[in-house]
């Protein structure tokens, strides 16, 4: 273990952290808000992948055109989700609700993966029509898609804090997460509210994976590992809609997971993420024993009736 190689490592885990962080606040806006498991999140944020490499490597369009287009077509999928599938669900299922949409999130991922591998082939797609520029700064060596996750990243997690604390919206949205009930008793529309969060959410994915889309292969599997870790960086920061507490646990996962790569194999570097949601269960249980209650009550408030 050299300083070159923990600067290499932690230079990484920054990168890796900026695009847990947008894919955490993305789907924390969603469960938080709604009470819903959005497992689908993952089959999203895999279909915004080939839909970008179909407008840049068949269509011939700019790659950031294709972006912008793509996260609207994602909102609109997620609203689609939410509105005709989620939302008569909740209604027939009642009490059952919670269990129901969970299982209909991951009939629509599995449902998902095979329309893509139908239309798209099951082989990995590469983004050929990106050039990767290689840049260096002192021992550290990074590409510039790296750079470009930085910057959407930080501009990201900025207009989140911005419109959460200072606009209508941010207003809107976290008086529906406190209390859906007593929200649409003062004149809002919790539903409507529902599908704002998860135009929001859906876009972010993409804005997230933009850039990992064009550094790494496209798959149908894709989404799996990065939803997972957003989901367990909401849980470990308490489905709160706090972004900076969700950054600062997605920049620690992040970084952990590469750190832990200097003493083991990089195939286990994901267990961090269970390790350390394991330890924050076990050795902050005074706080977890009301965690339970927080995450029952936050599932209770999504079943609103539309």
């Amino acid at each position: 273990m050299t300083f070159d190689v923990v600067a290499q490592l932690t230079a990484s885990g920054l990168v890796t952290g900026f695009f847990y962080s947008v894919m955490a606040i993305g789907f924390a806006l969603i469960i938080a808000t709604t009470g819903r498991f959005h497992f689908a999140f993952g089959i999203v944020y895999a279909l915004a992948g080939y839909l970008v490499f179909t407008g840049t490597e068949r269509l011939g369009l700019p790659f950031y055109l294709t972006v912008v287009l793509t996260a609207a077509i994602a909102a609109g999928l997620g609203m689609a989700i939410e509105m005709y599938l989620y939302r008569p669900l909740e209604k027939r299922a009642g009490r059952g609700a919670l269990l129901a949409i969970f299982i209909t999130a991951l009939g629509i991922t599995l449902l998902g993966q095979n329309v893509v591998k139908l239309i798209w082939g099951p082989s990995d797609l590469v983004l050929q029509s990106l050039p990767i520029t290689p840049y260096s700064w002192g021992p550290v060596s990074f590409v510039g898609f790296d750079i470009g996750q930085v910057i959407t990243g930080i501009v990201i997690i900025t207009a989140t804090v911005i419109v959460l604390r200072t606009t209508n919206l941010g207003r809107r949205i976290l008086a529906v997460k406190s209390n859906p009930n007593l929200a649409a008793a003062g004149g809002l529309a919790p539903e409507r509210v529902f599908l704002i969060v998860f135009a929001i959410g859906s876009a972010m994915s993409v804005f997230a994976g933009m850039w990992q889309y064009a550094k790494f292969s496209i798959s149908a599997q894709m989404g799996f590992a990065p939803t997972l870790t957003a989901f367990v960086i909401a849980f470990i920061a308490g489905l709160q809609l706090k972004p900076m507490r969700l950054v600062a646990w997605s920049f620690t996962i992040a970084l952990a997971e590469r750190y832990v790569t200097i003493w083991l194999d990089v195939a286990w570097s994901k267990l961090v993420v269970l390790v350390g949601l394991l330890i924050y269960l076990v050795f902050l249980s005074a706080r977890t024993a009301g965690l339970g209650q927080r995450i029952e009550r936050y599932f209770a408030r999504g079943q609103v009736s539309a």
